[in-house]
């Protein structure tokens, strides 16, 4: 057998047993279903053991709880009842008559299971033959048919419930609480929320509060889910806090990490040297996973404030393991001779940023104050750690770079400092030595000098940021540990904490002192001794911070050092946090350009230069600014246009985009002057620039070449579009530009790599926009009369132009082709009969270049209608798209505009021969077939109303013939089902038929979860379900339980609260018996999934 886990759909079974007959039945399902697949020598005897507890779950939990109306016999005299007879009673209980498909089934197994769970004497074990994997088959059939029958009785059992809270906790009520009342999920809420306390230690010796639930294993990982007991425990917590205490410390924590949170807020109800235990035991449970998933980190970050004041060692070390930091998981996968390390990224404990900011806000300020040191060296410990795991080689100490990503200690804007765990953890520190030192002035030179003797950088920030929040009365621990030497003025890394510290400790610090200060600054620094202009700065911005307590003599110096200087600022502020904006700047506004003469705008764009070419003003800045202006006055600008002759291509340009916008404010153009200007730039050199310009300007011509393109198009689409008499000049232009070797057919398919389709690069390139302005030139000679017979007669200029594009070994490319695809409907009216022929030349499929020509394809399907003609041309290549978007793996959502066209075809009938549906079904992909069926839906909703009769046949038959043809592998097309459902949101399909195929749809979809149950949670879906007429509403509540039993994670349910409420409540008052039934029916689902509301419909 396959050595595989349990299936997907075994797992959401035992989900669904978990919700009815609680955690062991599921747990033990779960194991069965990994022995039937793991085949062992054992797999008989364990699967079969296994399938008696859950049985066993089963029955006990169906098992009708009723009080003895007489004395119980004796034991001696109590007849004992078979195990078949207890079924019987159970089935009869729960109103299944005796011919009932579930009852027969479970009597088939009764006494089965007993006998495949033993050996046969000292034979080896059954082997795993067809008998018993047809034994395994219907068991899982029985499991899951057990399911409905409890969530159909949980009314009975909430009554029952009902009953025991109103009694007191007896040995026999006890029992009947703990082995005959539903374990699952929603009845344990139930239960919890109206339990009496005095139950508590009765629950207690049954095992109640052993273990919270294990977490649920989906599909992409682990599921934690909430544990009922730990709220019963809160709400003990109050009146009986020692036996709560009692319970946490036995309580065996698991990874089920949202229990363990509830029972964080029970241990923060206790006295703090109650809970100690219980987070003794989360420490000892944290240290045993990398990963810790945190749901609230500010109550674990409370839970150690309060225990600390219990014992502070326990407090400590929780903590230590709650903000461990690992190093870069992706350490190893970098090798260190690479050309680009990005600096590693520490891994904390607690994978959110904010939840671990969490942690340490709520916990800090508890223990600075009842911890104290201890708390400060395990923060000072934590941040060491994580600057070393945050680089591949850390730097020597002092050095941090803490300047970088936590350059301003007094602030926490997001902007000045990290989000992470290192700049959480200093600005804990931080806050942690101010609320530990208060006022006491001795806490405070010890935690200096601490600080001060640490190797890194930010330890000392921190410790200046201390020296200037206690002002000048701190002026004693600064002459005698921080200011006994030159570091705190040299540091460029201290910069920040040093100036503003020691301009706030002035008026306290000693003379001796002082002139210590002046004199250093005077001295200038040793490394600077062979940079002259490096030394006056860093002594200019020092005298700046002491400019209020200069004499004379250092103020002359000051002035001499400011002499050719911009005075900064904030001459405190470290270089490295300076920012500065990276957009394009001008020097000149636009105002101030319109207010220069043409000569004038020329003699300063020849003469203007920018001092920085990396920052700042620059060519484009100004470009930008002069095109503002070109838009404002296009005639003025446009006749001076050989004014512009000579200058840098970077302002040619944007004089050029500067008519285009006027053009498409609907501005006049003088063409003449316009056109002579666009040749200019055509007459400049074509080649590329050699080497890179300087930032903010043109590499070279190309970009200009792009701009005349893109005038010259609008000029031929405008409403005032170019006049006739220029059609030699225009087609002159739009000539050259075809031959641009911008785009180069060899490096467009590492382009598209890129993120860059074929048509995306028409219109970002010379070439492509120039393919697009000739394909505008032919119907521009319509418009402006210049051509009259639909033939390419009148322009053969334009038809030779694209046949030479169309050459492959001239062009060829598919951004050439996508043009021609964009424009393939008008060209087809410009010349039916060229088009025809050359159509296998545009949409050519190349096998090794699948994604460019579904992109030439896409540039066809994704703008414009069908057009009967052209359809019937191209029906051909519509399904040889679709065969390559189904090759993919991943469906393209291009695929969805060739659907949306087959749709309509398949709906009108046109073309008369194409046999669209037929054709999407042998393709045989699941997704192709959802993806149709979802977008004839989308159609149908825009369909004309006189349409919808023939529509609605066509609907009604495609549904049913598909329901045919996928049941016998239903779950091979589980996304088409999702799909089909859509369509009864549809009102052509009378209500009667689509109820009908509703339903069979749903018989056949797998519970579904996540981002799956989308598909049928339309509003218009249930909005038409819930408002079917009385006679249809018993069948309509029928497929609102199939659709809530799929909805295993209650995303419809929360969707559609409204409408489901509606529709069974109107049921539910309904004359007619069907429809009360199932309205009954449904509700009962509802209140087994927690929706207690519906519990007055329930029966």
């Amino acid at each position: 057998m396959d050595q595989q886990p349990a299936s997907n759909d075994d797992r959401k079974l035992a989900e669904r047993l978990r919700g009815a007959f609680g955690p062991t039945a599921a747990d033990l399902f779960v194991e069965a279903s990994d022995a039937m697949a793991r085949g062992s020598t054992a797999t008989t005897l364990v699967t079969a053991h296994m399938m008696r507890e859950i049985e066993g779950s089963i029955r006990s939990v169906l098992e009708p709880s009723v009080a003895p109306a007489e004395p119980a016999p004796e034991p001696n005299e109590a007849q004992r009842e078979s195990h078949r007879q207890q079924v019987e009673r159970i089935a009869a209980s729960a109103g299944l008559p005796p011919d009932d498909p579930f009852l027969d089934l479970w009597r088939s197994l009764v006494g089965q299971l007993h006998g495949v769970a033993h050996r046969s004497g000292q034979h080896g074990a059954r082997p795993v033959d067809d008998s018993f994997i047809d034994l395994w088959r219907r068991f899982r059939l029985f499991a899951d048919l057990a399911v409905a029958v409890a969530e159909q009785n949980i009314a009975r059992h909430l009554d029952e419930l009902d009953r025991l809270l109103a009694s007191e906790p007896t040995r026999e009520t006890v029992k009947t609480l703990v082995e005959s009342m539903p374990h699952g999920y929603q009845a344990q809420s139930y239960l919890f929320e109206r339990l009496p306390v005095n139950w508590l230690m009765h629950l207690r010796k049954r095992g109640y509060f052993r273990a919270p639930y294990e977490p649920i294993r989906v599909d992409n990982g682990l599921r934690f889910v909430s544990w009922p007991p730990a709220g019963y425990l809160l709400k003990a917590a109050e009146v009986r806090s020692d036996e709560v205490g009692s319970i946490l410390g036995e309580v065996n924590l698991n990874a089920n990490w949202a229990a363990t949170h509830e029972l964080c807020e029970v241990a923060l109800a206790l006295p703090p040297a109650t809970g100690v235990p219980f987070v003794r035991k989360l420490t000892n449970q944290i240290r045993t996973t990398d990963w810790l998933p945190l749901f609230d980190g500010a109550r674990v970050g409370r839970l150690a404030g309060h225990v600390a004041a219990a014992d502070a060692d326990v407090a400590l070390d929780f903590l230590s393991a709650l903000l461990a930091v690992f190093p870069d998981p992706a350490h190893n996968d970098v090798p260190d001779e690479s050309d680009y390390r990005p600096l590693p990224r520490p891994r904390p404990r607690v994978p959110q940023d904010y939840d671990y900011e969490e942690i340490l806000k709520a916990a800090a300020p508890v223990m600075s104050t009842s911890v104290g040191l201890p708390w400060i060296e395990l923060l000072m410990q934590l941040v060491s750690e994580v600057i070393e795991l945050s680089y591949w080689d850390p730097p020597e100490q002092p050095n941090d770079h803490s300047y970088i990503w936590h350059p301003r200690l007094d602030s926490d804007s997001e902007e000045l400092r990290e989000r992470d765990a290192r700049g959480h953890l200093v600005t804990a520190l931080r806050d942690s030595v101010v609320a530990y030192i208060d006022s006491d002035e001795q806490r405070l030179k010890s935690v200096v000098q601490r600080l001060w003797s640490e190797g890194r950088s930010i330890f000392r920030r921190i410790a200046l940021h201390l020296l200037e929040e206690f002002g000048p009365d701190a002026a004693s621990v600064a002459d005698t540990v921080v200011l006994i030497d030159r570091t705190a003025l040299d540091e460029t890394e201290l910069r920040n904490e040093a100036g503003r510290a020691l301009r706030t400790l002035w008026p306290g610090l000693s003379s001796e002192t002082r002139e210590r200060v002046f004199s250093s600054i005077e001295a200038g620094r040793d490394r600077d001794e062979e940079d002259l202009e490096r030394r006056q700065w860093w002594q200019y911005k020092w005298l700046l911070t002491l400019r209020d307590h200069l004499d004379d003599r250092r103020r002359e110096i000051l002035q001499a050092l400011s002499e050719g200087r911009s005075e900064p600022d904030d001459p405190d502020r470290n270089y490295a946090t300076w920012t500065t904006s990276w957009g394009p700047e001008s020097p000149y506004t636009a105002s101030e350009i319109e207010a220069l003469s043409i000569d004038e705008i020329r003699q300063m764009l020849e003469t203007w230069e920018p001092n920085d070419r990396t920052f700042g003003v620059n060519y484009e800045g100004l470009g930008r600014v002069l095109r503002t202006a070109v838009s404002h006055r296009p005639p003025e600008y446009a006749r001076a246009y050989k004014k512009w002759f000579g200058l840098r291509h970077t302002y040619v340009r944007n004089v050029v985009e500067g008519l285009q916008d006027a053009l498409r404010a609907e501005k006049p153009l003088p063409w003449k002057p316009v056109l002579e200007l666009c040749e200019h730039v055509l007459a400049q050199p074509w080649v590329t620039a050699p080497r890179p310009q300087p930032f903010g300007d043109d590499p070279d011509w190309s970009w200009s070449r792009k701009a005349v393109a893109s005038l010259v198009e609008t000029g031929l689409r405008a409403k005032r579009s170019i006049p006739g008499r220029h059609r030699i000049q225009v087609w002159g232009i739009i000539a050259r530009l075809l031959e641009d070797a911008d785009p180069n057919p060899k490096t467009e398919a590492g382009e598209r790599d890129g993120g860059m389709d074929a048509f995306a690069r028409s219109i970002n390139s010379v070439r492509g926009v120039a393919l697009h302005a000739a394909c505008y030139y032919g119907t521009w000679l319509h418009r402006r009369r210049l051509a009259s017979a639909r033939d390419f007669s009148a322009a053969p200029e334009l038809r030779m132009a694209i046949e030479r594009r169309l050459d492959a070994a001239v062009d060829g490319s598919a951004c050439t082709r996508s043009v021609l695809a964009h424009h393939f409907r008008h060209l087809r009216w410009l010349d039916a009969g060229w088009t025809d022929a050359h159509a296998d030349d545009i949409f050519r499929w190349e096998p090794n270049a699948r994604e460019l020509s579904l992109d030439v394809w896409h540039a066809y399907t994704g703008w414009g209608d069908l057009v009967e003609p052209v359809v019937n041309r191209l029906l051909p290549h519509y399904f040889t798209a679709l065969g390559n978007y189904a090759a993919a793996d991943d469906l393209d959502r291009d695929c969805r505009s060739t659907l949306a066209h087959l749709a309509v075809m398949w709906l009108t009938s046109i073309p008369a021969r194409a046999n669209v549906a037929v054709q999407i079904v042998s393709l045989s992909d699941d997704r192709v077939n959802a993806a149709f069926v979802d977008v004839v839906a989308d159609v149908l909703s825009r369909r004309k109303r006189h349409d919808r009769a023939g529509d609605a046949a066509r609907v009604e038959e495609f549904w049913s013939n598909r329901l045919d043809r996928i049941e016998p592998n239903a779950a091979q097309h589980q996304e088409e089902l999702m799909e089909l459902v859509s369509l009864f949101a549809y009102q052509g399909v009378p209500l009667e038929t689509a109820l009908k195929l509703l339903s069979g749809t749903l018989d056949h979809i797998q519970p579904a979860r996540g981002a799956r149950v989308h598909r049928f949670d339309s509003r218009k879906v249930l909005h038409r379900l819930v408002s079917a007429s009385t006679r249809n509403a018993p069948e309509a509540m029928r497929c609102l339980a199939k659709m809530i039993r799929a909805d295993t994670d209650g995303v419809l349910i929360m969707l559609t609260r409204d409408d489901i409420r509606f529709g069974v409540s109107r049921a539910h008052r309904a004359r007619h018996a069907g429809a009360r039934r199932e309205a009954q029916a449904v509700a009962n689902l509802l209140v087994a999934r927690g929706q207690l509301d519906y519990r007055q419909f329930a029966s």
